[in-house]
């Protein structure tokens, strides 16, 4: 029945060789069983059992037949099983079966319609479950990655050990937004370190202890351009104290920091007070400095970072570091034991230096020292240390009053060396941080942060004028 004569005279059209077999001479015939399923061409809708329907097939007797133009076979792409199965198999039916911009032809590189090792998934838009769409990854959509891309096969795309997927970081569901660091490369690209930090602390020379904040006059008084004296780079790179050295120097890629004008603006409780100095030192030695930054204290005592209200990012792995806070003109505190430092934005490590029950560093040398100075409930570090040292000193070689004398005496407007001129600006001599410094008269920088510091300190038991308080950091 298949429309052939086997007496037809050879030659003819009608001619069939072989009458027992319904395929010869012609196996497009409707009797014929072209791909052998036991269903005749005529009733099977599946002629070539590639999968695709032959009202929809290019080519219904050819399995190997490229329907949609892709590049690959009918048959490859729905598995070699005679049907197409959603979310398995790409579609012969479409040159992009996961709409991700990715033609399945590039995704399946050879064509074979098997994903092998450098191949990206024609039926997943996010082949290696990053969060990133494979078309984001690969941005020219040439199924290679180029310069600049990442690629779309690798969880970990700049291989630091952190999933991509688990680098957002401001937690807000996108990953190519974050960028810890502000080195212009978002952290799923990017392998350099970092981990955040939360500090609190207050400086005595600044801070009201009825309100329980610090006053922010350094922030609200104007230089004769009309700016706010605080600088919008951070100021201990260039200190240089009386006696010629650099109290000051910046490891590990600290220093340089800068801020937007606008940070200066914001009142109230989260105010910009001053810049701090953070320091990071070795669990095994306290004494090893690892690395700086520089970072702005609040009045109501939080470290934030360069934006004014973000947790301080530090450019280094996540491990355990003695954490210290140092400033200016006020002695330094650093915590008792290395504490771990992690990524983790919002559940970061808390460093609370105004509360008594945080455990800070004293030196085994002076064990009966005290690190800090208690104002009411709360703890401040100690102000007075004009000349950037490692102490306050009322009077001896290198008294901080000494420092703030002739920072007066010296001042140019000072033309006839009057002991009373007030020198203002931003100028570590200014204990107190109203912007003034003043040698003798009302709001004196030497009488509450260096002279009753000394002579009220609990440890000064004879009331000595020549007791000395020493920063208790390695």
């Amino acid at each position: 029945h298949d429309g052939f004569i086997a007496n037809a005279p050879v030659g003819s059209l009608l001619y069939d060789p072989n009458d027992n077999d319904a395929c010869i001479p012609n196996n497009k015939s409707g009797a014929c069983d072209f791909d052998h399923d036991t269903l005749p061409n005529s009733t099977d809708t599946d002629d070539d059992n590639d999968g695709v329907a032959d009202a929809d097939d290019i080519n219904s007797y050819d399995p190997n037949s490229d329907t949609d133009g892709d590049q690959i076979p009918d048959d490859a792409e729905t598995g070699g099983d005679a049907a197409y199965n959603a979310g398995v198999d790409s579609n012969p039916l479409d040159t992009d079966t996961d709409d991700d911009g990715l033609a399945d032809g590039v995704e399946d590189a050879d064509h074979d319609g098997v994903m092998d090792q450098n191949e990206t998934d024609p039926v997943s838009n996010d082949t290696d479950e990053d969060s990133i769409r494979d078309n984001v990854e690969d941005e020219n959509l040439n199924g290679t990655v180029d310069a600049g891309e990442s690629d779309p096969r690798n969880p970990d795309d700049d291989n630091d050990g952190i999933l991509t997927i688990d680098e957002d970081t401001n937690g807000n569901d996108d990953v190519l937004d974050d960028d810890t660091d502000l080195d212009g490369t978002a952290d799923y690209m990017d392998p350099d370190p970092f981990a955040f930090i939360r500090l609190k602390a207050f400086l005595q020379g600044s801070f009201v202890q009825a309100t329980g904040l610090m006053n922010d006059n350094l922030r609200t008084k104007l230089d004769s351009l009309g700016r706010p004296y605080i600088p919008l780079t951070e100021p201990y790179t260039g200190l240089v104290s009386p006696t010629g050295t650099k109290p000051f120097v910046h490891l590990g890629g600290g220093g340089g920091e800068t801020i937007q004008s606008s940070v200066l603006n914001v009142t109230g409780p989260n105010a910009i007070v001053d810049w701090v100095f953070i320091e990071l030192r070795s669990k095994l030695n306290p004494a090893n400095r690892l690395l700086s930054r520089s970072a702005l204290l609040q009045r109501d005592g939080d470290i934030v970072d360069l934006d004014g209200v973000s947790p301080v990012v530090i450019k280094t792995k996540t491990d355990d570091y003695y954490v210290a806070i140092r400033h200016r003109n006020h002695l330094g505190v650093m915590t008792a034991a290395a504490l771990p430092l992690t990524r983790e934005r919002v559940n970061s490590l808390f460093i609370d230096f105004t509360s008594s029950s945080t455990q800070v560093y004293v030196s085994p040398a002076t064990p009966t020292a005290l690190p800090m100075k208690t104002a009411g409930n709360y703890k401040v570090l100690w102000g007075g240390n004009a000349n950037m040292d490692n102490k306050v000193n009322f009077q001896g070689a290198n008294s901080d009053r000494s420092t703030i004398f002739f920072d007066v005496l010296n001042d140019p407007a000072n033309t006839n060396g009057n002991f009373n001129f007030i020198r203002h600006g931003y100028r570590s001599p200014d204990t107190n941080m109203d912007g003034k410094v003043i040698y003798q008269g009302g709001g004196s920088d030497i009488d509450q942060m260096i002279f009753f510091n000394v002579l009220l300190h609990p440890n000064n038991t004879l009331n000595s004028a020549s007791f000395q308080i020493f920063q208790q950091i390695p």
